[in-house]
């Protein structure tokens, strides 16, 4: 991850003003466990990722059924993990690719600095985020080639994710904002919505209740450039 002098830097411009500043280049959100680093990766490690991943994985756009209707999903994607971490999703059975070495090693370099770096910290409520003990067994990777492609409204709160699961996301390339909103099913359901934009080499880590608390999406905006998003989690059982 970024040398102790990359996380000094200024609090990014776009960060909402309510966000706490903790230490590590670290920052929450005063209400929900929503943890971000902006400077996770050094601008050579983050360029490198990009370039690596766009080129060596297989990415494949496969066809969900939504609402009784099946269409292609509008981006790219490569569901990968241990063997055995099948996972289902709106109608569709996913077998793991083998692990590409570059995820593998940024998904143990996030939990390395979660564990080091965020979970000694209490924030000035004594609110704290529990150690991560196990590699993250499987990971969705998103390609989004333009503004177009996007992710629609969701929780990450599969059954075979377990209760309160945690689920971080490395974002490489295009900076783009990830909307948040109160999960319709929870206290929250309506509270304002807000963006957190994602920097190119940043971490964001949706820390246990955060998928009972609140929805996510990445709505379609006119912007050029390709992102992609790493999202890792712990599949506890797998999907049949």
């Amino acid at each position: 991850m970024a040398a102790d002098g990359a996380v000094l830097a200024a609090r990014p411009r776009e960060l909402p003003d309510d966000w706490l500043d903790l230490a590590h280049g670290w920052y929450r959100h005063p209400l929900h466990p929503l943890y971000l680093k902006p400077r996770a990766l050094t601008p050579l490690q983050a360029d490198q990722a990009l370039v690596t991943l766009e080129g060596d994985l297989d990415w494949q756009r496969p066809s969900l059924s939504v609402h009784g209707k099946t269409h292609p999903i509008p981006r790219r994607q490569v569901w990968m993990g241990d063997v055995g971490a099948r996972y289902r999703y709106s109608g569709s059975l996913f077998e793991p690719n083998p692990w590409h070495m570059t995820a593998w090693r940024l998904g143990e370099l996030s939990r390395h600095a979660i564990n080091h770096e965020l979970s000694p910290q209490r924030d000035a409520l004594g609110r704290s985020e529990p150690e991560i003990t196990e590699h993250f067994n499987s990971l969705l990777a998103n390609r989004y080639a333009d503004g177009a492609d996007r992710m629609g409204w969701h929780s990450d709160n599969e059954p075979e994710l377990g209760t309160r699961p945690i689920v971080l996301a490395i974002s490489l390339g295009r900076e783009r904002p990830l909307r948040f909103k109160g999960h319709p099913r929870s206290s929250y359901a309506d509270t304002p919505a807000f963006n957190l934009w994602l920097p190119h080499g940043s971490l964001l880590v949706m820390g246990r209740g955060c998928q009972d608390r609140l929805h996510h999406a990445l709505p379609p905006r006119k912007l050029e450039g390709l992102r992609i998003s790493l999202t890792y989690r712990q599949l506890l059982t797998p999907s049949r």
